[in-house]
């Protein structure tokens, strides 16, 4: 989602748009890194010195809620943030916490037919499938 689709949703939902809002939603924009709330925070603190962590946590609260981003699971490096809100799925390293999007051509109707079928809806299909990289197999298979 663009930075500017984001600002319009915001204020659609009578929230402001301040300089350290729309710096978090400018950072997240195009970002397919997966950023922590700290990574995010360490790279925009130089610029926004009056930037707090939990201006970013906020932030990042607000742009989940509105659908601008999902949070992943938890990894060792704490919980990071998906911008991308396509149907797309994650591949999450259980030992690095690394995160790649792959499309999910498919698995999306699957997911949302075995969903309706349960009776939920899925208004955002993304899939987490966790696994370990190719970094992480070969630091395994050494040790």
């Amino acid at each position: 989602m663009r930075a500017d689709d984001i600002a319009a949703r915001l204020r659609a939902r009578g929230f402001r748009l301040t300089a350290p809002r729309w710096a978090v939603i400018r950072y997240l924009e195009g970002n397919d890194r997966h950023p922590t709330a700290q990574e995010i925070f360490e790279a925009l603190h130089p610029q926004y010195p009056g930037l707090s962590l939990t201006t970013v946590y906020n932030t990042l609260s607000t742009l989940e809620a509105i659908g601008a981003l999902t949070a992943l699971a938890n990894g060792p490096d704490g919980q990071r943030y998906d911008p991308n809100v396509e149907p797309h799925a994650n591949l999450i390293c259980r030992g690095c916490g690394r995160v790649v999007d792959v499309p999910a051509d498919g698995l999306a109707d699957l997911l949302r037919d075995v969903a309706a079928r349960a009776g939920f809806e899925l208004p955002a299909c993304v899939a987490d499938v966790h696994g370990l990289c190719a970094d992480c197999r070969a630091k395994e298979a050494a040790s």
